[in-house]
């Protein structure tokens, strides 16, 4: 899982992680995994979230915001959702619009009127 995070990280290579299907594999392991390579996919998710168009879209939007709505989450874990959905929603309008109705704003105006104290890069 480090070493697809690592390659995440690589404009180049998100092309190749779509065409390979994965985005599913992904989300499958940020919602069941274990924290340790959960988180890693989790990062992997942020970093390609800036290169992610619709279809692929509702995939990204729904686990990240499922991270948020995680009561189980360390704060850790939220900020990483927290700058995948900037990166998802910096992409296109459709994709915001997919943030916001799949249910992403309460969260994060929960986070912020509650003070979290998540550092937001």
């Amino acid at each position: 899982m480090q070493a697809l995070r690592n390659l995440s990280a690589h404009i180049p290579c998100h092309a190749e992680i779509f065409r390979l299907g994965g985005l599913t594999p992904l989300v499958n392991i940020i919602e069941t995994g274990n924290h340790a390579v959960s988180n890693a996919a989790l990062a992997a998710m942020t970093n390609i979230a800036p290169s992610v168009h619709p279809p692929h879209s509702a995939i990204v939007s729904r686990a990240l915001v499922g991270v948020l709505l995680d009561e189980t989450a360390n704060s850790r874990r939220k900020q990483e959702a927290v700058a995948g959905l900037r990166n998802l929603s910096a992409v296109c309008t459709d994709n915001a619009d997919l943030v916001v109705h799949g249910g992403g704003v309460a969260p994060l105006v929960d986070l912020v009127s509650r003070g979290a104290s998540i550092y937001f890069y």
